[in-house]
């Protein structure tokens, strides 16, 4: 986005930046060079990265025929709730346990390979190290007062984020319910406006085996996307809050490729957001940036719902 911006409004840019190297002086030299912030960053995305580093516990289990027999006549997909010697429970995407018993399994895979697993068995150990090394440069970069400073900052930010994030969790459990579980909006609703399959608003519409179920399922993961992208870049989301607001409506049907585009699109822009940035770049560059962001993060979201 800031390449495109770059490029469109180029000749414009140059101008202003000529006229503003005429009135200044000689360029400040940043306090600390631009290597040892990108390192101390970089070990703090480490250790948060190590530190919540999860597996899903989500499998794959083929069905066989019978019991013993070779040929499987479906795949199940569900999240590992228990596992005895003779049998498995699994928690499967509508929200209902089902007990399988081990002899009519024909094939196991998990969501997850071995190294992603064996990364999560010593996630502690990693965050550690990386945490020390941490500890390591800011006493030997920073002095007393920028790491005073720097607390009193990190404190302020908690205060202002972790009432908001708790409000947040508490408002899309309530509005979006679980999986299996409706809340206030029914899932239904959600499955008709970002869903991975139009299937409910063709029922919906009676349109399944009308002629327009073809052209609906043609377009279906464009106008998904693009519906989530304009609903972020218009919605306010306080910080982190729309983690648990996407989440809610993962579990009421929301595909995966709306889910991302509408966390680009939701952190980037907001109504308000928009109109403080007219205030600053003025009204064309406003209105291509918005453009720009629902575009960028409606594309990304069918790539990447058709990839997974």
């Amino acid at each position: 986005i800031g390449l495109c911006m770059h490029l469109i409004f180029r000749k414009s840019e140059r101008a202003k930046a000529a006229a503003q190297a005429a009135n200044l002086g000689p360029e400040e030299q940043p306090a600390w060079p631009l290597s040892k912030n990108a390192v101390v960053l970089a070990t703090m995305i480490v250790a948060l990265v190590a530190a919540n580093w999860s597996i899903s516990g989500k499998l794959t289990v083929g069905i066989r025929c019978c019991p013993e027999g070779s040929s499987i006549t479906e795949y199940v997909e569900g999240k590992l709730v228990s596992e005895t010697e003779h049998e498995i429970t699994l928690e499967l995407p509508s929200g209902q346990m089902k007990t399988y018993t081990k002899n009519w399994i024909g094939d196991r895979r998990t969501l997850e390979g071995p190294l992603y697993e064996a990364v999560y068995k010593v996630r502690f150990v990693i965050a550690a190290v990386v945490l020390a090394v941490l500890a390591a440069m800011l006493i030997g970069w920073f002095s007393r007062p920028e790491l005073g400073q720097w607390g009193q900052s990190s404190w302020g930010f908690c205060k202002q984020i972790l009432p908001l994030l708790l409000i947040g969790v508490l408002m899309a459990g309530f509005l979006f319910g679980r999986p299996g579980h409706d809340g206030l909006i029914p899932g239904r609703y959600v499955q008709m406006l970002v869903g991975e399959s139009p299937d409910t608003l063709l029922a919906e519409t009676h349109l399944v085996s009308g002629v327009w179920a073809g052209p609906v399922r043609a377009v279906w993961p464009v106008w998904t996307n693009l519906f989530a992208s304009l609903i972020g870049a218009l919605m306010y989301f306080a910080t982190l809050t729309e983690v648990p607001i996407v989440e809610g409506l993962r579990g009421a049907g929301m595909g995966d490729g709306p889910a991302l585009a509408l966390l680009l699109a939701g952190p980037a822009i907001s109504l308000p957001n928009m109109l403080v940035i007219r205030s600053v770049i003025g009204t064309a560059k406003t209105i291509v940036y918005c453009m720009l962001v629902v575009a960028m993060a409606t594309v990304s979201g069918v790539i990447y719902g058709a990839w997974f």
